[in-house]
């Protein structure tokens, strides 16, 4: 746990700064408004009130029924559907912040096995935004592609992922232990 005691700051100081990075892209540049397609409002309408009449909980729910398949071939369209409980933005917001600072957590303990306190700057970039990079963009590629997210969003999560890394990497970078 040397770790933590010795990069506590660049930990906390990189998890919080991704998820204001984060934040302002989501929010402000609004980048990724388009990931979702949207229904015609009367098939909008149709289905929230299907919805509604039969009380579907929130959850993930494949139709049709993904354990049932390879016995019987679906004729229709297949796919999952996504039930949110009413939005609660601190609940996310909250998880997101603790996610980045254990990936920072995770990162600051391969950099303490792999640099000497005092390296340089260009040494502790290079070594802590590749793992950035790892923590943040490649993660989340084979679920974009099983749950066949649309290539702009694949794309778009994968650059945001090299942005949070290398900002969390040029923080560990400039906090590097003398």
């Amino acid at each position: 746990m040397a770790f933590i005691i010795d990069l506590w700051l660049p930990i906390v100081a990189s998890g919080v700064a991704v998820w204001f990075a984060s934040a302002l892209g989501w929010m402000l540049l609004n980048h990724h408004a388009k990931d979702l397609k949207t229904l015609a409002p009367d098939a909008e309408n149709a289905m929230v009130a299907l919805l509604k009449s039969h009380a579907v909980a929130p959850g993930v729910y494949g139709y049709p029924d993904f354990k049932t398949m390879k016995k019987t071939p679906p004729q229709g369209p297949i796919g999952l559907l996504r039930v949110w409980a009413p939005l609660n933005m601190a609940k996310p917001m909250l998880f997101s912040v603790a996610w980045f600072l254990l990936t920072a957590a995770v990162m600051a303990y391969l950099g303490h096995a792999a640099l000497p306190k005092g390296a340089e700057f260009a040494k502790v970039m290079q070594v802590m935004g590749t793992a950035g990079v790892l923590g943040f963009a490649f993660g989340g590629v084979v679920c974009d592609v099983w749950f066949q997210n649309a290539r702009r969003a694949m794309i778009l999560n994968f650059v945001d992922g090299i942005v949070y890394g290398l900002i969390a990497g040029a923080i560990f970078a400039w906090l590097w232990p003398k």
